[in-house]
C-alpha cells in the first residue's frame, strides 16, 4: 500500500472524473464506469458471478488477472442506482485507480497482522476514493448548514457513506470561503486552563 494522504485521494478522484467524463454529472451511473474501465485500459474484463458463488464478497477487484468481479445482485441494484451498491462499485474503482496490488475481497473478515494493516489501509482509501467520486464538492452545493441527509439524497449515497463524507465537503466549502473552523470547547478550555498556568499554547 502506497501512502496517499486524504488530499492526495481527493485529487486522484477528480481526476478520475474528468477521464471518465462524468465531471458534471450528479449521480453518475457506476455501471457506465465499469465500461469505461475497460475501454480505458484499466482493467481487462469484469465479470457478474451468482451470489452463491461470492460467499460474503459484494465484488472484488484481480490485480493479476486484472478482472472486476461482482456478485450479480450488487450488479443488477448498481444499475437500479442503489446507494449501497454504487459504492460498492466506487469502491473497487478505488482499488483499481490507486494501484492496490493485491486481491480485495469487499465486505470478508482480514486476516491478522501486517497483512491486515495492509488491508485496512487499502480499505480506507478505496472508501475515500469512493466517496470523493460520487460526492464531489463541486457539485455538492454543500454549506456549513448542509446536513448528511442532504448529502445522501442529492448524490443517492447511503446516509452512513454521507455522514462520513460531510466533514470534508464542509473544510472545503470553509476553505473556498475562508472561513475559519470554530475551536472545540474542549480546546478552548484547555488553552484557557494554560494561559491561566503562565504556560503558552499554540493552536
Amino acid at each position: 500500500m502506497a501512502f496517499l494522504t486524504d488530499e492526495q485521494i481527493e485529487r486522484r478522484a477528480k481526476e478520475a472524473r474528468r477521464v471518465f467524463k462524468i465531471d458534471g454529472q450528479v449521480v453518475p451511473d457506476v455501471i457506465t464506469l465499469i465500461f469505461k474501465l475497460k475501454d480505458l485500459g484499466l482493467i481487462d474484463n469484469y465479470e457478474r458471478v451468482p451470489d452463491s458463488q461470492m460467499g460474503t464478497d459484494e465484488a472484488t477487484y484481480d490485480p493479476y488477472t486484472r478482472r472486476l468481479i461482482i456478485r450479480e445482485s450488487v450488479f443488477v441494484a448498481a444499475n437500479a442506482n442503489l446507494p449501497r451498491a454504487r459504492f460498492t462499485i466506487a469502491h473497487e474503482i478505488g482499488h483499481i485507480v490507486l494501484g492496490h496490488n493485491r486481491i480485495r475481497h469487499r465486505r470478508t473478515d482480514y486476516r491478522e497482522g501486517q497483512a491486515a494493516s495492509t488491508i485496512r489501509g487499502d480499505e480506507r482509501q478505496a472508501n475515500i476514493f469512493a466517496a470523493a467520486l460520487l460526492a464531489p464538492y463541486h457539485l455538492s452545493e454543500a454549506t456549513e448548514a448542509t446536513s448528511a441527509e442532504d448529502i445522501a439524497n442529492r448524490f443517492q449515497i447511503s446516509l452512513s457513506a454521507a455522514q462520513i463524507r460531510l466533514p470534508e465537503l464542509q473544510r472545503q466549502y470553509r476553505i473556498a470561503n475562508g472561513i475559519r473552523r470554530e475551536l472545540p470547547d474542549s480546546v478552548r478550555e484547555y488553552l484557557e486552563a494554560n494561559k491561566n498556568a503562565g504556560r503558552t499554547r499554540r493552536t
